[in-house]
Formats: structure tokens, sequence, C-alpha cells
């Protein structure tokens, strides 16, 4: 895809900050979390890579980064407190690169 100027960037890089405080106010479920990860540049890891246990994301944009892993929770959903989790992974990770790429001058691949 083409290179976004910064004033995208910092329009995406707004968005995301956005959907982060949207989703800290409440109790996100899997969906909303995996949502995130997605317009964050993550994918789930398949084949032989995905191994077993949990579904791991790998961001594709930040190859760098550690995969996260979301869990499919149980009947009661996800719990809060693994939730934050999850939410504070993707800021001080994805976020931070998406802002450090801004701070580079924005040559992004504009996958996400």
């Amino acid at each position: 895809m083409g290179i976004p100027g910064r004033a995208a960037l910092r329009r995406k890089i707004g968005k995301f900050e956005r959907r982060l405080k949207q989703l800290r106010t409440g109790t996100p479920n899997r969906g909303q979390l995996v949502r995130f990860a997605q317009s964050l540049g993550r994918k789930e890891r398949t084949g032989a890579q995905a191994g077993s246990g949990e579904p791991s994301y790998v961001n594709r944009r930040f190859p760098e980064l550690r995969p996260i892993q979301i869990p499919h929770p149980h009947s009661k959903g996800l719990k809060r407190r693994t939730a934050n989790s999850i939410l504070d992974d993707l800021e001080d990770m994805d976020l931070a690169a998406w802002r450090a790429l801004l701070g580079m001058g924005g040559s992004a691949d504009g996958e996400a």
C-alpha cells in the first residue's frame, strides 16, 4: 500500500488512542480485543507457528514486536484484569511503535 503522510498517520494514531480509551472504560470481550489488535496491524498466528494453547497474534507492520495471546474465555468471559493486561501490552508495544514511526517521519506501509 501507499505511504501515509504525517497528517494521516497522526489521525490514525488518534483513532487508536480513542479506541483504547473506550475499551478501558468497560470490560471488553475477546472480539473487541481481537478487532483492536487487528486494527493495530496484528494477525492471528496460524499453521506450524501457532503451536498449542491460546491463540497468539503477531504484528505484520512491526514484526519485531513479541506475539500477544488473546485467550478464549470460558463461560464467564474475559476478566477485567486480563483484558486490561492485553490492552497494556497493545499500548506499550503496538501503539508505541506507531508513535515512534510518526516521530521518525511517518514512513509506514499503511497496513492497518
